[in-house]
């Protein structure tokens, strides 16, 4: 009983970090999507390749900048995971 507890504990956390670590790229891109929208719609300018690059270039710079953040905590939540493998009879 206690294994599956531990196993369920360790999904969710995974399941937390995958959202965290998502959820500022996600922002931008939707943030940075609908300035992009708002603009080509004032301008009557239509063309997607403009909307791509311009939340490529953003997507990546939040990428960037978050990588380290993101890298941390994956490295702790492998260790939190390999400990509890560890720690399971």
């Amino acid at each position: 009983m206690h294994d599956q507890q531990v196993l369920i504990d360790m999904a969710l956390a995974m399941l937390r970090l995958v959202v965290l670590s998502s959820l500022p790229v996600v922002l931008v891109a939707a943030f940075v999507g609908l300035l992009v929208g708002v603009a080509q719609a004032v301008t009557q300018l239509q063309d997607q390749s403009v909307s791509y690059a311009v939340k490529f270039l953003a997507v990546a710079a939040v990428l960037a900048l978050s990588m380290h953040w993101i890298g941390k905590s994956l490295a702790a939540f492998m260790r939190e995971l390999f400990t509890a493998i560890v720690n399971v009879p």
